[in-house]
């Protein structure tokens, strides 16, 4: 083979890579979410190592369910929840199923029936784990659906 034709079909073979690459990138950009919703908070709660106050949010959990993203309203607050453990739903109300202790809400687990599943976001210290086994009571805040 001549030089020339390797060199075209390499350069073929690199322009054909770059097209794959770039449609696969612009379809995971357009990839619909498997939960997109809202919810009010009544109270303020902790979610992992973040503080949420009284007010209205948007969540929005993506398909693989490893990736969650929690924004307020006025977008001042935004972050990615603790990697979840999925579990298999229970039935029962959409929503963030809230654990009370003392005088303090943490967030145990996003509860999603019509998708099957709950996602439990575990405890990361022994302490936090000595908490949740002593919990004073669950709340469970609703979530609507279908809102971004």
């Amino acid at each position: 083979m001549r030089i020339e034709t390797v060199r075209t079909l390499i350069k073929a073979r690199l322009v054909a890579a770059a097209v794959l690459v770039a449609s696969l990138w612009a379809a995971a950009g357009y990839a619909q979410p498997s939960f997109a919703g809202r919810f009010t908070l009544p109270y303020e709660v902790n979610w992992g190592k973040t503080v949420l106050h009284a007010g209205n949010y948007r969540i929005i959990v993506e398909q693989s369910e490893k990736t969650t993203t929690v924004e307020s309203a006025d977008g001042k607050i935004r972050f990615f929840t603790p990697v979840p453990i999925p579990q298999d739903s229970k039935g029962g109300t959409t929503g963030l199923v809230v654990v009370l202790y003392g005088n303090e809400r943490f967030v145990r687990a996003l509860n999603l029936p019509h998708n099957g599943v709950s996602l439990v976001y575990q405890p990361a210290t022994r302490a936090e784990r000595e908490m949740l086994a002593k919990a004073d009571g669950v709340d469970t805040v609703p979530l609507l659906t279908g809102s971004k």
